[in-house]
């Protein structure tokens, strides 16, 4: 039965300035539908989501970095090239295949 209703739901079922009409706007009413069955009644917060695209960018600043980058990736992803130089620094992949280092030297 709530299934037969559910279908005949539409957008303007929904009051105009609503969460739900505004969900479904953007993910359609089915999916409102769905995400409103498993929170109904319940206070949701949905955190910045900062902290997830500056995981994201710093792991596409490793994986471009070619050793001699640095501006170039300071400009394209908006951060000062010392910001960029930290963040491989940092990264403990930083050493690049072939790039001989202080310790692979011999005492001589």
């Amino acid at each position: 039965m709530k299934k037969d209703i559910a279908d005949s739901i539409t957008i303007d079922d929904f009051d105009r300035d609503s969460v739900y009409y505004i969900l479904a706007e953007k993910i359609g009413v089915k999916n409102t539908l769905e995400i409103a069955e498993i929170f109904q009644g319940s206070c949701v917060y949905f955190p910045k989501l900062d902290n997830v695209y500056a995981r994201k960018i710093r792991e596409k600043i490793i994986s471009e970095f070619n050793g001699y980058n640095y501006k170039y990736l300071a400009m394209k992803y908006g951060y000062s090239e010392m910001w960029i130089r930290k963040m491989v620094k940092d990264d403990s992949s930083d050493v690049i295949d072939g790039q001989i280092s202080f310790d692979d030297l011999e005492d001589t």
